[in-house]
């Protein structure tokens, strides 16, 4: 099958998405404002400098569709991407929303609503990552038949429990999530703060960088904790299972509805470990409270210390929990299931 997808190219989604149908045999083909490139697909890059600008390359997307003649057209991020393919009028369109797109971008203003609106009814098939987030969908389009849930889901054989020894005296609290104020890493080290008071033998690492990193190191160093904090930055795909096989405890203490997923917590729960999240948007979905981690309210470090200290003092609970995670997501979000869910979707609309 010949695919066209409209999504950037620089996303890790993006890539595994592509990646993924490309190995299974199909012709890929990339349409994208951002720069980046994919083994085994063609990929057109589009430099604009806004998103307001997109629309302005509607005619040469018109142009590369109608030459590219790909049997199914698949926008990812209906606020963006999404837009534009509304816009080319071609069928069987798909449009997959992630998240911010739905929940926080129709908020700026009417416009903003009626162009999400607009875009999801002129899908044939529209998915969304998490329950949370199809029924958010509904919203713009009502109740309907072609929203469907697909998750991210993770490679079970990437994302592993770790099997060599590590040191059981120190304990490691970690997350992976980028340092903007979405993602409440402020809590999470106003807690930590709380937690080391109590227990010497715990470490931070907080892998990530983003816009607050330089304001979270001198909250730190405020709390008088950040000897023991590890401002990791940000590093490659490829290495984030590493570090997550470096934790026992991962805490996803996001303050948006617009945390419609998690993919974090899931990669955390494949990895074995218990994981703790604000009890908002899709993470609730991901993590079963008291079986394989803690729900906590946002912004709220009390609870996070809480939970933090709970799993610390209770190490049996963390191996059982971690055990029941790893399950929990080889039944729900194993990356292969996950992808062949989205394959069976384009061969059911284009039928």
């Amino acid at each position: 099958m010949k695919i066209c997808y409209l999504a950037p190219a620089n996303s890790v989604h993006t890539q595994k998405w592509v990646d993924y149908l490309n190995q299974n045999g199909h012709e890929m083909h990339l349409i994208s404002f951002h720069p980046g490139r994919i083994k085994g697909a063609k990929v057109y890059h589009l430099k604009s400098f806004a998103k307001f600008c997109y629309l302005l390359y509607l005619p040469v997307v018109k142009m590369l569709v109608k030459k590219i003649r790909p049997q199914i057209v698949h926008a990812h991020f209906v606020s963006s991407y999404g837009l534009v393919g509304a816009c080319l009028g071609f069928h069987p369109l798909l449009i997959s929303v992630w998240g911010a797109d739905v929940i926080d971008f129709p908020k700026r203003s009417w416009l903003h609503r009626c162009l999400v609106r607009y875009s999801l009814n002129k899908a044939d098939v529209i998915t969304a990552t998490s329950q949370m987030l199809s029924r958010a969908v509904v919203g713009f389009v009502g109740k309907n038949n072609k929203t469907f849930v697909v998750p991210f889901g993770v490679d079970l054989d990437r994302f592993s429990p770790r099997i060599e020894s590590v040191d059981k005296e120190l304990i490691t609290i970690g997350t992976v999530k980028t340092l903007a104020h979405k993602y409440g890493i402020e809590y999470l080290i106003r807690a930590f703060a709380m937690v080391e008071k109590k227990h010497e033998n715990v470490k931070l690492v907080i892998v990530g960088d983003g816009p607050l990193r330089k304001e979270l190191e001198n909250l730190a160093t405020e709390l008088n904790c950040s000897q023991k904090i590890n401002f990791v930055g940000k590093v490659p795909n490829e290495k984030v299972q590493e570090y997550i096989n470096s934790m026992d405890i991962f805490v996803v203490p996001s303050v948006l509805e617009s945390e419609s997923f998690g993919v974090a917590a899931v990669e955390a729960s494949a990895c074995g470990l218990p994981v703790i999240v604000s009890d908002i948007g899709g993470l609730p979905e991901v993590v079963l409270n008291k079986k394989t981690g803690l729900r906590i309210s946002p912004k709220d470090p009390d609870a996070i210390a809480k939970a933090i200290i709970f799993l610390i003092e209770n190490p049996q609970l963390r191996e059982e929990w971690g055990k029941e995670g790893r399950r929990f997501v080889s039944e729900h979000y194993n990356w292969i299931k996950n992808a062949a869910q989205m394959e069976q979707l384009y061969e059911e609309v284009f039928q």
